[in-house]
């Protein structure tokens, strides 16, 4: 029975791959079963296509075998091969999908695609014991792996370190550490609210720290060099800048929750995220004693462009049999088979993919979603050299330059439970796995230092280890966080203190030099008249300098100003009386850095001064309404004395004085500070000159 099982599913397996041979990767993949209603076809043939043809509707169909046609969208993605079919309705549960690619299709060298229809089926309506059995399973696996968390619902357990500036710790060591800061989110593995995520000096003194309940989760500098970190509730990625100003966020499509365990984002603005699959299955079709209606959980692989359109889709149901999983117990109700928990971007550009539950790394080509090999686990294909022992339920596999991989061995199978930190070297072609380098922490009072969950390494510039030792159990006075040299002597370690059961998911540490840009909320438009204004800003951490853009709202073209005299400040000229003004200022560092600019800002220039009725003595008088002192500004080439008297409405001279025009210059100041605000006169004569004007005094 056994036998015949595994032969059914490897010709499934067999001819759905066969099927693509005409395309190089479409998804879902043609012949697969249990997606959500909610979802895209992603078709991509592995040439660079013509824009013009792909945009013509006629060449595709979507049609559900009970929702009927599909109207839709076509994106032709950035990299000009990727084609997108995104549906305006969802599909119905339980109807099979037909996509058809017409004839007519065609590249950008005018050669042809070629013509093909493909299918797959959406889950059936699941009943209410269903989507219960779904949602509990969910927040089983969370618990499992990150502690009574109830998944960030507001339902936490309150605990008297809930918003304290720092988690307590203790640095335990400290002798010649690599520099840097260190980055890190803690939290009560039992639901206390003891969450942070902090960034640390080597000292233990505090750069940053933020306490939410539902924040924090894999706190690091992402690779296009932003601050990165899991909301669980709602889920998603958030992205920060140094200023910690959020910047971005993240989902998973297709009908997929936003699984925390991994994002990773790159310059260019592509990015991948990963989630979880849900399929209920007859498993006794390999044993009779196995669940005749189990729920599988599965591990979905997305990549983005920087449009955030979906390039690629992988799905651990569509390629790897449940039956690999080698310590899942069939029997049971709930199987999490592959339990994925890391994603590494090779040097090739493929990805090196993490399967816990599999005790297995796997590369994947990210063009086709095909194997590339496989790591570990029941279809190793590497031998194993100068080590005896396989990793299990590892965490965190990252790839060095040199090609070589670390990751953190977690441990929960080995004979003599124990974590380690390992580093090996893969001959992809001759299949050898070799263990360049691991460590084992000493032991602590007689025990093995041991994580049963959670945990990461990360190599640094230094050549040192970064070791977070995951979910250690409490009470045992194991450290959380060691930096190690290459020979194992601990040059670095911190502890969190026992009270609170606190546990680390992921742990960096970076030489931070940020360049942060300038608070919004502190810029400010002062002294503005009709034709300037004074921009102040708050110094920003790093600057070197700024760079000052302002412009008329509602035009295109900004004028550009430099300021690196050491100020944050600038008095802009020459502006245009009564009109709105939009500006915004970045940050340039020493380090050739530039942080994003800030929020827009605004600020009105006055009105045009008030002119004289006779031009021939005053061109403008300003301000006016006046608070302490009114302005007059005389027509150039006045050289004889200037009468001024101040009248109030009744015609009482309450003010007059006589200027020299040539002594004075061309600017008067007539002082009105202890006048009772009202309407006045302000009358000015010159020889048989006279002009009359109308004041406000404030």
């Amino acid at each position: 029975m056994r036998n015949a099982a595994f032969l059914i599913v490897l010709a499934a397996f067999f001819y759905s791959h066969a099927s693509l041979a005409q395309y190089q990767f479409i998804a879902p993949l043609p012949g697969s079963t249990d997606h959500n209603p909610d979802r895209n076809i992603i078709i991509r043939d592995g040439n660079l296509m013509d824009a013009a043809i792909v945009n013509r509707k006629n060449l595709f169909s979507i049609h559900g075998s009970l929702s009927g046609i599909h109207d839709f969208d076509i994106v032709l993605c950035r990299d000009q091969r990727t084609i997108l079919l995104n549906p305006l309705t969802a599909f119905t549960e339980g109807e099979t999908v037909t996509v058809n690619i017409g004839n007519g299709l065609q590249r950008l060298d005018g050669t042809a695609a070629p013509a093909y229809t493909f299918h797959f089926s959406i889950h059936r309506k699941y009943d209410t014991g269903e989507m219960s059995r779904i949602n509990a399973a969910r927040a089983e696996q969370w618990e499992q792996e990150f502690g009574n968390q109830v998944m960030g619902t507001g339902n936490e357990k309150s605990g008297d370190n809930a918003g304290t500036s720092l988690p307590p710790f203790y640095i335990t060591t400290n002798t010649n550490p690599s520099p840097g800061e260190i980055f890190f989110h803690n939290y009560n593995f039992y639901g206390y609210e003891t969450y942070h995520h902090c960034i640390i000096t080597n000292n233990g003194d505090s750069i940053y720290s933020s306490g939410a309940n539902n924040i924090g989760w894999d706190f690091k500098i992402n690779k296009n060099g932003y601050l990165t970190m899991y909301r669980n509730f709602p889920p998603k990625f958030e992205s920060f800048d140094s200023s910690f100003i959020q910047i971005g966020s993240y989902l998973t499509k297709n009908g997929y929750l936003t699984d925390i365990h991994e994002f990773q984002i790159f310059p260019d603005g592509h990015y991948y995220l990963q989630a979880y699959s849900n399929t209920f299955m007859d498993l006794s079709v390999y044993d009779p004693s196995y669940n005749k209606n189990a729920l599988i959980t599965g591990l979905v692989i997305q990549k983005f462009d920087k449009d955030k359109n979906l390039l690629f889709e992988w799905r651990s149901i569509d390629h790897i049999p449940v039956i690999e999983a080698p310590h899942a117990y069939f029997g049971n109700p709930t199987i999490d088979y592959v339990h994925g928990n890391a994603i590494e971007e090779d040097l090739d550009g493929n990805i090196i993919i993490s399967c816990r539950h599999l005790d297995q790394v796997n590369k994947l080509d990210v063009n086709t979603g095909n194997f590339i090999w496989r790591l570990g686990g029941v279809k190793n294909e590497f031998t194993l050299l100068n080590d005896s022992i396989w990793f299990t339920y590892q965490h965190d596999v990252r790839q060095l330059p040199d090609g070589h991989i670390t990751l953190f061995d977690n441990g929960n199978f080995h004979a003599d439970q124990c974590s380690y930190a390992r580093e090996y070297a893969l001959d992809v072609v001759n299949k050898t796995a070799t263990l360049v380098w691991s460590y084992k922490h000493p032991d602590v009072n007689g025990k093995h230092v041991y994580g049963s969950a959670l945990g990461s390494v990360q190599r640094l510039s230094n050549g040192n280890s970064f070791i977070n030792w995951g979910g250690i159990l409490p009470g045992k006075d194991f450290p959380n966080l060691t930096e190690v040299t290459p020979e194992g002597e601990i040059v670095w370690e911190m502890k969190l203190k026992d009270k609170y059961n606190d546990v680390i998911y992921r742990a960096h540490k970076y030489e931070w030099n940020p360049c942060a840009r300038t608070l919004s909320s502190k810029m400010k438009a002062k002294d503005i008249t009709a034709t300037s204004a004074n921009l102040e800003w708050h110094d920003a951490n790093g600057a070197t300098a700024y760079k000052l853009q302002h412009r008329e709202v509602g035009t295109t073209q900004w004028s550009n100003k430099t300021i690196d005299d050491g100020s944050s400040a600038k008095l802009l000229k020459n502006l245009e009386p009564a009109t709105t003004y939009e500006w915004h200022v970045q940050t340039i560092c020493s380090n050739g850095v530039t942080s994003p600019y800030t929020d827009m800002a605004t600020f009105t220039t006055l009105p045009q001064k008030q002119a004289a009725t006779a031009l021939t003595i005053a061109s403008t008088v300003y301000p006016n309404p006046a608070k302490d002192v009114v302005h007059i500004a005389l027509e150039d080439g006045i050289q004889q004395n200037i009468s001024v008297q101040l009248q109030n409405l009744l015609g009482v001279v309450l003010y007059q004085d006589v200027f020299i025009a040539s002594v004075s210059g061309n600017l008067l100041t007539l002082p009105v500070k202890d006048f009772p605000a009202g309407i006045y006169c302000l009358l000015l004569k010159s020889g048989n000159t006279e002009s009359a004007m109308k004041i406000v005094i404030e």
